[in-house]
């Protein structure tokens, strides 16, 4: 059965925008003859990813654009990985991150082979993390952070709360639902991370 993401980018999608427009122009007439002179547009640069939560969907919240396709690298970009260090620095808050794969299906078997010699994904869904090298990233106090503190559904936390559950603190008053070792998806735009969430291993 394949698992369903419960976080900010548990739906990520692509979304092709290639729109090509006719126009006719009048009419020219010319010894009794009539042409018509059609313009076609050329179309526009495809391709907008977005990431919406189910939250923002229920508000009808213009989705957040997450990546896009040309040449240029995308100004947001969405990873996984796992919480290494977040420590508060100034106003803010500094993370270490340390990516990796998450993956599914043929590719996901496919690596599992490779590493196992075994196809046979459980819940459709295998981690390589192959480096172990993390990375810095500046994460605003304002930051948008859930948890699997309660269910499946994720809990919405504070950038300080997530501070003290990294540093083995207990903020919420009761145990995660799962631990944070289940890894997060990150938002990054530039070199900061605006949302981070839990991801759900049944």
């Amino acid at each position: 059965m394949r698992r369903k993401s419960t976080s900010l980018i548990g739906c990520l999608s692509l979304v092709a925008v290639a729109a090509g427009c006719n126009s006719a122009s009048p009419p020219a007439t010319q010894a009794g003859k009539t042409t018509t002179i059609t313009v076609v547009a050329a179309p526009q640069p495809a391709a907008t990813g977005t990431v919406t939560s189910e939250e923002e969907a229920a508000q009808t919240v213009k989705p957040v654009v997450a990546a896009k396709i040309g040449a240029a690298a995308p100004d947001r970009r969405v990873e996984f990985g796992h919480i290494v260090s977040l420590r508060k620095e100034a106003s803010d808050y500094v993370l270490r991150f340390d990516p990796a794969e998450h993956l599914a299906g043929r590719t996901a078997a496919d690596a599992m082979e490779e590493d196992t010699g075994e196809r046979d994904v459980a819940n459709d869904s295998y981690v390589v993390d192959e480096s172990g090298r993390s990375y810095t990233y500046l994460v605003p106090r304002g930051a948008e952070v859930s948890v699997l503190a309660d269910g499946v559904d994720g809990t919405h936390i504070t950038v300080p709360q997530l501070a003290k559950l990294v540093r083995g603190k207990n903020p919420l008053g009761h145990p995660l639902f799962e631990p944070l070792e289940t890894g997060f998806w990150i938002l990054i735009e530039g070199d900061a991370v605006t949302a981070l969430d839990q991801q759900y291993v049944p």
